[in-house]
């Protein structure tokens, strides 16, 4: 009789330690997959600005969370939840809860839309100042626009980041 309890306790215990072990594993990969996505969107919206940052012409791409608009997808939500993503003149970060992935851009980038397309060198500067960085949660459009801008005398293609309206 204590031989037939002491097997099934035995067995009990080996089922619960296997299944803490796969329960672990499939969190593990879980987390893993979730790490994964968001530092594809910060691949994504990185991309797509030194993309931008590369071509010598007037264009708009529009970065969207909603797959009926027209532009580049990004989805909304992982794991069920939305994420931050800050946007510098240098580099993107997405992060969610403890979770963190920066990349930097090829070229500086303007947090701004060019309303105009004459600007000073001091106005580039001071409006520069004033839109520093751009934070907001998955779901907010934004764009990105390579214009050609004049500064001063000199026409120059730059890159603008700014919220669609």
């Amino acid at each position: 009789m204590i031989d037939l309890v002491t097997s099934k306790l035995a067995m009990m215990v080996a089922a619960v330690i296997i299944l803490t072990t796969v329960l672990g594993v499939y969190a593990v990969h879980r987390e893993h997959g979730r790490d994964l996505e968001l530092m594809n969107i910060a691949e994504t919206i990185c991309g797509a600005v030194d993309d931008m940052n590369a071509i010598q012409g007037d264009t708009i791409l529009n970065i969207t969370f909603d797959r009926e608009r027209e532009g580049r997808f990004i989805e909304p939500y992982i794991g069920g939840k939305g994420y931050d993503i800050t946007i510098t003149d240098h580099e993107v970060i997405v992060s969610q809860d403890d979770r963190h992935f920066e990349l930097d851009f090829m070229a500086p980038v303007h947090l701004w839309k060019p309303e105009r397309n004459s600007y000073t060198s001091l106005e580039v500067e001071e409006i520069g100042a004033e839109h520093g960085v751009l934070s907001f949660t998955s779901g907010t459009d934004f764009s990105v626009e390579r214009a050609r801008v004049m500064v001063g005398d000199v026409g120059r293609f730059m890159t603008f980041v700014y919220f669609r309206e």
